[in-house]
């Protein structure tokens, strides 16, 4: 199974979820980190499929790795760790 069949409907499942909290609770907040994690999740599904597509690997497959694993880096506050290395 490749992993755009998991990050495309979780990029979309994240940017409803910011716009559902910016309808119910009128959270600004809400809708940009929606919006923000919930794109980058899509554009990096959507890289990963193009790429796949074109036959793996190059620099769009790369891309849409670092777009998955930054914000999973960055919640585990090993970020700075790995940039550091």
């Amino acid at each position: 199974m490749e992993d755009f069949y998991v990050t495309i409907p979780y990029g979309l499942l994240v940017l409803g979820g910011g716009v559902a909290g910016y309808l119910k609770r009128g959270s600004a907040a809400s809708l940009a980190a929606g919006a923000g994690f919930g794109g980058a999740l899509l554009l990096a599904g959507a890289l990963s499929a193009w790429a796949f597509a074109r036959g793996g690997g190059g620099a769009g497959a790369v891309f849409a790795t670092v777009l998955q694993i930054g914000p999973l880096l960055a919640a585990a506050d090993l970020l700075p760790f790995v940039l550091w290395c």
